[in-house]
């Protein structure tokens, strides 16, 4: 129909359709009218798709004529339209939501294209910016409404083809294709609202990110971050930007961010990347945190991994993971030339306290058993046993002891806060473990190896 009859009919028709679901869903229902909408045999989002197609169709076909500038045509259509969207947006589901998406597209194209071509005057043209505001709004609404429903595996698919050599087995969901399709048809939309610019920013893999943009969309990364909206698209676009190219150097990145920007961002992932519900999501948070912790000056770099691994962490899970990325600072350190607070004397003085103690202090000076260690919801066992991880490999690869680990003090200071009351811990639960569960017992084997390796290290250069 959009494409046979009178285009002028279509529109006139569509429009009064269009107002007439924006009025039904912006009025209060009842339940009854609620559970009647729920039931209908075409949904509200469906019967939308279908209106905007209809707009879509018949645009290209209207003939100039009126009062009217080309643009003021279109705009007139919108009355009504985006609240329709955001409305009609409730009752989406995945297929209906990245339906309206491409929808909405298809009518902004369709739109922008005629308007241009009909835009002869001055007086046109400025009426031809003020629908470019407007169809942005629109298209901004749809995609924030719908963000939900997206659902392309974006970031999973990002992080698979930047770092293939982390990817153990693929996170991608199925049917992403069809989502990706829907956002490829705007993509390129570098004027819209920066929620929506930034969702899609991420679909458009061929220009590259820079600086400006990057700066100017930042507020939306951490809402987006803030809020789950948008946050597949938002990981996207941030293993692009921290990501280092093949190009980069150690010193220099094409697109190292700010401290300003960095330290913010750092604490925005900390709480996905401890307590995210979906795991491949908590995942690829973590290693943007890594990330984005190595462009940091080095010692905002060591505040950042003081602060992740403290005993005042918000996220125990954190305490755990942030030691390995402690270890990886260190280990890049020593591998340089060049001075390094993470090849220093700083190091133990500012990590010491910290990894090398049990938490609290005084743990082992109490009767606590072994089901209350192993259960405890600090997570001290896997703590403990990461902290005995890195103090075994500080011990072997700092061979020109830069970091004094190996300076005798040193040694019989971590030997009287953790070793020696952690031996002797082990010792004790020893006879409670027996018949324990394997798990537990697991837990313990995996100190008790820790230990051993620690004292061999240290042997190898007593």
């Amino acid at each position: 129909m959009g494409e046979c009859s009178n285009a002028r009919e279509v529109m006139l028709a569509v429009q009064e359709a269009v107002e007439r679901l924006e009025s039904q869903l912006s009025s209060e229902l009842d339940e009854d009218a609620e559970n009647e909408a729920d039931n209908t045999a075409v949904s509200p989002p469906e019967q939308l798709i279908r209106l905007v197609l209809l707009y879509a169709a018949s645009i290209p076909r209207l003939k100039e004529r009126g009062k009217k500038t080309p643009a003021e045509t279109v705009n007139s259509l919108l009355y009504g339209l985006e609240s329709a969207v955001g409305l009609a947006s409730s009752y989406s589901t995945k297929s209906s939501g990245r339906d309206l998406i491409s929808a909405v597209s298809q009518f902004i194209s369709k739109s922008v294209a005629w308007v241009a071509a009909m835009t002869n005057t001055a007086h046109d043209q400025q009426h031809y910016v003020t629908l470019e505001r407007s169809l942005r709004n629109l298209l901004d609404r749809t995609i924030t409404s719908n963000a939900r429903w997206i659902q392309s595996s974006i970031a999973q698919r990002t992080f698979e083809t930047l770092m293939p050599r982390l990817v153990f087995r693929s996170a991608v969901k199925d049917g992403w294709e069809e989502a990706s399709a829907a956002l490829h048809a705007v993509a390129d939309d570098e004027d819209s609202p920066p929620l929506s610019a930034l969702i899609l920013l991420a679909y458009d893999q061929e220009s590259p990110l820079s600086q400006a943009q990057l700066t100017h969309l930042f507020p939306a990364i951490l809402t987006s971050l803030r809020s789950n909206i948008g946050l597949d698209e938002t990981l996207a676009v941030l293993l692009r930007t921290l990501v280092p190219s093949p190009r980069d150097t150690a010193a220099h990145s094409s697109n190292n961010l700010s401290p300003e920007l960095l330290i913010p961002l750092i604490d925005m992932l900390d709480p996905l990347a401890s307590a995210h519900s979906d795991p491949p999501t908590r995942h690829l948070c973590f290693r943007l945190l890594g990330l984005a912790i190595n462009q940091l000056p080095p010692p905002a770099r060591l505040d950042a991994l003081r602060t992740l691994t403290s005993e005042d962490a918000a996220f125990p899970q954190m305490r755990v993971a942030g030691i390995g990325l402690v270890k990886d600072a260190v280990l890049g350190a020593l591998a340089g030339q060049d001075e390094s607070v993470f090849a220093s004397p700083l190091l133990l003085q500012t990590f010491a306290p910290i990894l090398l103690q049990p938490s609290p202090r005084d743990l082992f000076a109490s009767a606590i058993s072994a089901e209350e260690f192993i259960e405890s919801e600090s997570r001290e066992p896997a703590r403990l046993a990461e902290a005995l991880s890195f103090y075994y490999v500080l011990l072997q690869r700092d061979t020109r002891n830069r970091t004094r680990v190996r300076d005798v003090d040193v040694l019989a200071n971590v030997e009287a806060n953790l070793l020696a009351p952690l031996r002797t811990a082990l010792e004790r639960w020893r006879t409670e473990m027996e018949g324990a569960p394997d798990t537990a017992a697991m837990t313990l084997a995996s100190l008790e190896m820790g230990l051993e390796r620690v004292a061999s290290a240290v042997a190898s250069f007593s």
